[in-house]
């Protein structure tokens, strides 16, 4: 009687085992089949900051910038946070070059910058259909200068450039697949670009704000 006893009760045991296996296996494919992932296009203006210091490149007002970023919640057990993969351009204009306090004219001369980035993402639900965002990375920008008539001539000796980027955003709901975003973009080069222009080596840090708009799908 004993050993039958025994016997029913292992066999309970492992049966009651393998179904608590069976079903946190299932809680953990939901919660990955639950998880969101996203794609954002985005575009807006791109202004290039400058100070103005001897022996750099002074850019204009005009730019623009675009870009794609790719998204996805994997951090299902902190509620909110993602990774982000983000590939952007930005196009500058470089309006002169400072040679002792004295700007001259640079007009025809345009940088431009493919940026890779990987960002780590936070979103907040302020109220219904409408999210607040804050994300930053490391990223890594190819620089190439186009001339069109250029007044001066340029040669870019920095063509890859280590950077950083920041941002914050607020989105809105259109559906269950579907957000409207806008917000803004800091990217910033984390060594300076090297130029050289008649003869003399030209140092600057670029520094990019972008305000942009953005339409998001969600899958």
């Amino acid at each position: 009687m004993q050993r039958n006893l025994l016997i029913l009760g292992t066999c309970s045991f492992l049966a009651l085992t393998t179904t608590n296996t069976h079903a946190e296996n299932l809680n953990t494919n939901n919660e990955l089949q639950n998880t969101k992932q996203y794609l954002m296009l985005y575009a807006g203006n791109s202004s290039w900051l400058n100070t103005s210091n001897n022996n750099e490149i002074e850019s204009g007002t005009a730019g623009y910038g675009f870009g794609l970023t790719y998204g996805k919640d994997v951090f299902f057990f902190l509620n909110g946070f993602s990774y982000e993969l983000d590939l952007s351009f930005r196009y500058n204009e470089i309006h002169g070059v400072n040679f002792g306090n004295n700007i001259l004219s640079a007009d025809g001369n345009y940088l431009n910058i493919l940026n890779l980035g990987i960002n780590l993402r936070y979103t907040y639900n302020l109220i219904e259909n409408i999210n607040f965002y804050v994300f930053g990375g490391p990223g890594i920008s190819y620089l190439e200068l186009t001339e069109s008539d250029p007044v001066r001539k340029f040669d870019l000796k920095t063509r890859i450039l280590p950077t950083l980027q920041v941002g914050a955003g607020i989105g809105y709901e259109l559906s269950k697949n579907w957000d409207l975003n806008f917000g803004y973009r800091y990217l910033t080069g984390l060594t300076d670009i090297k130029a050289e222009s008649e003869d003399k080596n030209l140092s600057d840090k670029y520094k990019s704000n972008m305000i942009y708009g953005g339409i998001v799908y969600k899958f």
